[in-house]
């Protein structure tokens, strides 16, 4: 009996410790898949989350520009949002009768979140329209089917009281290269995403 019991004991241990782990060669193949896969995955998310941050400073910018239409159109007074492209930040501005500095523009500071700061990982520049898209002939931009902006770049937009606003065209660009281009309508001060073309 005692013997009997030996050899299953020693049966038992034998088949536990076979079972008991992963050899090095299962360990080196699984972290290899792994390895592959991350490579794989990595890129693609980086992707997304630089397309989701130009996505979300845009949207930051529509917001601010749409603010300045709507003060300047319920206020009777013309408004400016006024941005430096170096360091980023941006500022809502009103005219004030009778100011002879900046243009005769001063901070809005009754406006919440009338000033603030685009991502430092997001280029901007600014671009009148040309003087004949407004008009009406509509040169275009080939590539992206939109009115052709100046070369000279700006450091501001205005919205006026009628409900206009100087014709720009703001392109934001991220650190990968890819780039999302707004377009503020002369004619009724709106602000519009203009989707690159896919290549």
């Amino acid at each position: 009996m005692d013997a009997s019991q030996h050899a299953i004991r020693q049966a038992q241990g034998a088949s536990s410790r076979r079972c008991g782990g992963f050899t090095l060669t299962e360990l080196v193949v699984v972290i290899t898949i792994i390895g592959i896969m991350a490579a794989m995955i990595i890129p693609q998310m980086q992707g997304g989350y630089q397309d989701a941050l130009l996505r979300s400073n845009s949207r930051q910018m529509i917001s601010v520009l749409t603010l300045a239409y709507g003060q300047a159109i319920s206020k009777n007074q013309t408004y400016r949002v006024r941005l430096d492209p170096a360091s980023r930040k941006y500022v809502i501005e009103k005219k004030v009768r009778g100011l002879t500095l900046n243009d005769g523009f001063t901070p809005a500071r009754d406006l919440p979140e009338s000033d603030g700061q685009i991502d430092p990982r997001i280029a901007v520049e600014m671009h009148r329209i040309a003087d004949e898209a407004v008009e009406g002939s509509e040169p275009t931009d080939e590539s992206q089917g939109s009115p052709v902006a100046s070369a000279e770049p700006v450091d501001s937009v205005a919205f006026f009281p009628d409900g206009t606003a100087e014709g720009t065209q703001i392109m934001l660009q991220d650190r990968s290269g890819f780039k999302l281009l707004m377009q503020v309508n002369p004619a009724t001060g709106r602000v519009q995403i203009i989707e690159p073309e896919p290549k």
